[in-house]
């Protein structure tokens, strides 16, 4: 971003610290998921360490944190292999939904597949933490006039399109 190819950039996660401007503008619910078919060739996933006996299918974050539902304090963070690795989301998704294995993806992407039965849950007692996305711009005095009107609209509409 700082070398001029882009005036504003939407980014998951947490965040390094740099002189760059970031806006959160929400929490992403992060959902477990894999097809039917896939799961019924393994024993149930009951605990996020069964993880590592699966194929994961894995974007840029290569360690999963899990919080127990029932005990929030009960936290377990696995590193995570799968043969299928890219930074595209919907990617992931196809992926998983062509049988090749577990994703991790926020509910955004994946609401119509979960709602059809597409996809379903791995873990009933086990959670990923809400991701937070961030709008994210360098700030300068010389910002064009619809960059800085598009970042308001952003702000004061953002979760109006959720």
């Amino acid at each position: 971003m700082v070398s001029g190819e882009f005036d504003l950039v939407f980014r998951m996660g947490q965040l390094q610290d740099s002189s760059l401007i970031c806006r959160k503008l929400i929490d992403l619910p992060i959902m477990t998921l894999a097809t039917e078919k896939y799961l019924s060739q393994y024993e149930k996933l009951t605990h996020p360490k069964d993880l590592k006996n699966h194929q994961c299918i894995t974007g840029s974050v290569k360690h999963w944190s899990f919080s127990n539902k029932i005990d929030p304090a009960i936290k377990v963070d696995i590193a995570i292999e799968g043969q299928f690795q890219c930074k595209n989301g919907r990617a992931m998704l196809i992926s998983a939904l062509a049988d090749n294995g577990i994703v991790r993806v926020p509910k955004l992407y994946c609401e119509q597949e979960v709602k059809n039965k597409d996809l379903i849950s791995v873990f009933d007692e086990w959670e990923i933490p809400d991701t937070p996305l961030y709008m994210v711009y360098v700030q300068n005095k010389f910002m064009p006039n619809k960059l800085k009107v598009f970042i308001e609209f952003v702000v004061n509409n953002f979760n109006r399109y959720l």
